[in-house]
Order: C-alpha cells, then sequence, then structure tokens
C-alpha cells in the first residue's frame, strides 16, 4: 500500500519518536539516528553531540556505518549553511583522529571519503 500526506507525516513521526525514545533507553545504534534528528530537525547542537558522544564511547565497536550515520548528519547541517559548535567540530576532529578518512569538500563540508577515494 501507498501513503499520502499526513499518513507519512504521522509514520514519519512516529518513527521519530521511536528512535529518540530507543536513544533514550540507551540502545546505541539510535544515536545516530537521534543525533541526525536533533541537529537537522530541532536545531539542538547540544543534544546532537550528546548522541554522537554516546555513539563514539565504545570506539572499539564503533561501525563504519556508525561514523557515516554522525558524518551525513554533520554533512547535511553543513550543506544547509550552518556552522558548526565547537562541540561537533571536536566530535569530527576527534574522528579523524582516530583514523577515519573524513576531510572538507572544495565547499568547505566535512565528508567522508569512500575507501577508493582515499586511495586515490
Amino acid at each position: 500500500s501507498c501513503l499520502v500526506g499526513s499518513e507519512m507525516c504521522i509514520r514519519d513521526r512516529l518513527y521519530q519518536e521511536f528512535i529518540l525514545r530507543a536513544s533514550n533507553a540507551g540502545i546505541i545504534h539510535a544515536h545516530g539516528q537521534a543525533a541526525d534528528y536533533y541537529l537537522n530537525t530541532d536545531k539542538n547542537c547540544d543534544e546532537a553531540e550528546k548522541r554522537m558522544r554516546l555513539l563514539m564511547e565504545d570506539k572499539d565497536n564503533l561501525s563504519a556505518g556508525d561514523v557515516h550515520s554522525i558524518m551525513s548528519a554533520i554533512s547535511m547541517y553543513m550543506i544547509r549553511g550552518n556552522v558548526l559548535s565547537d562541540g561537533l567540530e571536536d566530535v569530527v576532529v576527534t574522528l579523524i583522529n582516530w583514523g577515519y578518512p573524513i576531510e572538507k569538500d572544495s565547499t568547505g563540508v566535512y565528508v567522508m571519503l569512500s575507501k577508493r577515494e582515499k586511495s586515490l
């Protein structure tokens, strides 16, 4: 079945509520999506940074997908013309220091490089 208009809004709102509750309950992999919500929908940099740091707490179990989730949220935020807070900038610097292939593109937006781009 296909959802239209208000049905999609209800579904999306319910999903966001689910993700935020899961993150609040300590479900680690919900933190990335919660961070994206707080950064790009709610415009709450402090809460977004908190969720990113919760995701990053266990460095040894941080997956490339988790890092991609963080960087997608940050990239979208920057693409929309926003400047990163010092805390969000520190999140990116920490990931770079941990060896993740992240750099600024020609427009000044942080992006995560693919393995192929990094080796070129």
